[in-house]
């Protein structure tokens, strides 16, 4: 899952930039032109291989740069080289932000050229990668510590389905805006945000506004929590997992999380308990987006001087089953796990 890991921050130009997403959406439209018959959208700008070979690379040089730094912050803290040790230093985060650095700089990137195998490795990769995390669990894992952390799980989504739309409303945000935000907070970061914002006919602007804060608020905790939660939480393997598990948005970003903290300790029982407990909040996606979407259609049929608006949010949110918003990777975990 390296490359998918990676492959987002290649295509991060700013957090929530509405001029950048025009551009985004101009590249794509460049790479989705006309193309040859018998040729996929792919060949049109040079296939897969290109985005996939530099996600591939920029992971790659992450990890030689981690631990080239992990190296040199343990011999500044006078302890030399211990074989078998790992860096003190994970490779992911060094990759993320070394993309998020190419992909920012003056000259850019070649974007066109790029374009298919990222957006491939930022979707199809990274999924794979988490679905991957399944080989690593039990069916007894998923029962026993799934168990245990329900009620935790259950008590964080309420948590931000609550706080999150009261705080929004004291600082003068939007409706549709407050309950993306606490969809994306609470279950699966912009998973969550996707699957409500058409249910609830949320604008485009809310959207995006909403997915810049899962993204930065996401990405920070991502790069900080493992360091803070294995001196915080005494370096106990359940409470870290679970924490990382509940407290970051994104699944990619709490497996990316877990994987450090796994990389950098050596401790596989914590990405396992993050995992199991990152799954149990995106099980309740089902649940979460016909709640949002009830709780804005009343909304707006007692503040709308009609009930029409009402009336077709209804409609809008009642042309997919429930099951269809549950993120498919999430059956491919469960499907691993024996």
């Amino acid at each position: 899952g390296g490359p998918g890991l990676v492959a987002p921050s290649l295509h991060w130009r700013a957090f929530g930039s509405k001029s950048d997403a025009k551009e985004d959406k101009e590249e794509e439209s460049k790479v989705e032109g006309p193309v040859p018959p018998g040729q996929g959208r792919g060949f049109a700008a040079g296939g897969l291989v290109p985005g996939v070979a530099a996600s591939a690379a920029v992971a790659a040089a992450g990890f030689g740069l981690a631990d080239v730094l992990g190296k040199g912050l343990l011999h500044l803290q006078g302890v030399g080289d211990i074989a078998g040790a790992s860096s003190p230093i994970s490779g992911i985060p060094c990759a993320i932000m070394l993309g998020m650095a190419l992909r920012n700089q003056p000259a850019g990137l070649p974007s066109a050229w790029l374009a298919p195998g990222v957006k491939f490795s930022t979707k199809k990769l990274l999924q794979y990668g988490i679905v991957s995390v399944g080989v690593k669990l039990s069916a007894v894992d998923l029962l026993t510590t799934g168990a245990v952390g329900l009620p935790a799980v259950l008590a964080s989504i309420g948590a931000g389905l609550t706080f999150v739309p009261w705080f929004g409303r004291r600082m003068g945000l939007p409706r549709k805006m407050s309950s993306l935000i606490a969809a994306g907070t609470s279950i699966c970061g912009v998973t969550a945000i996707t699957a409500v914002s058409p249910a609830i006919s949320a604008r485009q602007e809310d959207t995006a506004v909403a997915v810049a804060n899962v993204v930065m608020f996401g990405t920070l905790a991502m790069l900080a929590y493992p360091y803070l939660a294995h001196h915080i939480l005494a370096a106990d393997s359940h409470r870290i997992g679970m924490f990382l598990g509940l407290a970051v948005h994104d699944t990619s970003q709490a497996i990316g999380s877990a994987l450090t903290y796994s990389n950098v300790y050596s401790d596989e029982v914590v990405l396992k308990v993050a995992a199991i407990t990152k799954l149990s909040r995106n099980l309740c996606l089902a649940a979460v987006v016909p709640w949002l979407t009830y709780l804005n259609v009343r909304a707006e049929t007692k503040d709308d001087e009609g009930k029409e608006e009402g009336v077709e949010g209804k409609k809008s949110a009642g042309g997919k089953s429930v099951l269809a918003y549950v993120p498919p990777f999430v059956a491919g975990v469960f499907a691993l796990a024996g």
